[in-house]
């Protein structure tokens, strides 16, 4: 089982990325997919319910923000136990799909 994704080597014109893979080659060998927005959601939850829970005004961001990482949780579940396609994950329209279908609740 490979984490994370493949080692990227030309931009969208077509031009080598050079640096960009000097700056992430021991990452992308070690194969560990980041997951950053696990620290901010949980951050921004737990200081506004213990400090700002209170204000109705904080519900729909709050169920905004809930949803988007229950999105990008799905994503990188699928990034690390996808399938064997080259890039795992979910595809763009269905992301776009699932935010439109959040934003209508």
């Amino acid at each position: 089982m490979s984490f994370g994704r493949s080692k990227k080597t030309a931009s969208v014109t077509g031009e080598a990325l050079t640096v960009v893979n000097k700056l992430h080659a021991k990452k992308i060998a070690r194969h560990i997919p980041t997951m950053a927005g696990v620290i901010g959601v949980i951050t921004v939850v737990v200081l506004t319910v213990l400090l700002n829970l209170k204000r109705e005004q904080t519900w729909l961001p709050l169920a905004g923000l809930a949803g988007g990482a229950a999105i990008g949780l799905i994503d990188d579940i699928l990034n690390v136990w996808g399938s064997n396609r080259k890039d795992a994950g979910l595809r763009a329209p269905v992301k776009f799909a699932m935010i439109i279908a959040l934003s209508g609740f």
